[in-house]
């Protein structure tokens, strides 16, 4: 069994959408055009069209730059068709947006709360797509990271206040981010990404699981067996796999 193998493959679901508050406002035509190409795109990779999701989600970034589902869709697609350096570049464009988001300053407390309630009405719809079709390990997982993002952005809402950039990208986007590189083999930025996801939300077992991978891969032993009782301490299985290549590589 090859060594990457143990990292899962790219999250399966929707990414959230965060506009540029001031400009955006999801109302022009090209923005409907956009999102019909978003869901299609989906339809298409239920179906496993890979190629043609790729093209109706570069289609739907061309007609609303801002729509980060979009380019989450995009590296989806480029992942499954195992183009992994067009799937990094399409998840960075999707990461950018929300660091764009958080660095923005608003001139008005109406501005930062309609870019707040434009968050969350993604984070639904991307909760509402990630239910369809059989449930997995990471697709609970995600749900989970997604519903912590939604207490989050709410809070701020409420509070008035705005997310820090440290903790502006959600920690799924960065997992995302992170299997793309390391499929890449892009060791040091895919373990730059997982720790990204880990300060953005602790609970996200998974990267602990991918970041033991790759300390494993780069003889980083110990570090790897505490990540991986990290990721277990979170609720994620831990694959057997992992676990006996990296004992056995403990006693040589």
């Amino acid at each position: 069994m090859p060594r990457h193998s143990f990292v899962l493959t790219a999250l399966a679901l929707l990414f959230v959408h965060v506009a540029e508050a001031q400009t955006y406002q999801r109302n022009t035509a090209e923005q409907q055009k956009a999102l019909m190409q978003y869901r299609a795109g989906w339809e298409l990779m239920h179906a496993e069209n890979f190629e043609e999701a790729a093209a109706r989600f570069h289609a739907a970034t061309q007609l609303d730059p801002n729509m980060a589902l979009a380019y989450y869709g995009l590296g989806r697609a480029n992942v499954a068709r195992r183009r992994f350096i067009e799937a990094i570049e399409a998840y960075t464009n999707c990461r950018r947006l929300y660091v764009t988001r958080a660095s923005q300053q608003y001139t008005a407390a109406a501005d930062a709360n309609r870019a707040r309630e434009d968050e969350l009405m993604e984070l639904r719809e991307l909760q509402r797509q990630n239910s369809n079709g059989p449930q997995t390990q990471s697709k609970d997982n995600n749900q989970r990271l997604i519903q912590n993002r939604m207490r989050l952005v709410q809070d701020n809402l409420n509070r008035g206040r705005n997310v820090d950039i440290d903790l502006a990208v959600p920690a799924f986007i960065s997992l995302a981010l992170g299997s793309a590189q390391f499929r890449a083999q892009h060791f040091e930025d895919a373990e730059r990404e997982f720790k990204a996801a880990i300060r953005a939300d602790r609970s996200v077992g998974e990267a602990h699981n991918d970041l033991a991978v790759v300390y494993m891969l780069t003889g980083r032993l110990e570090d790897a067996d505490s990540e991986i009782k990290l990721a277990e301490k979170n609720g994620f299985e831990v694959n057997r796999d992992l676990k006996r290549e990296l004992a056995d590589r403990k006693k040589q």
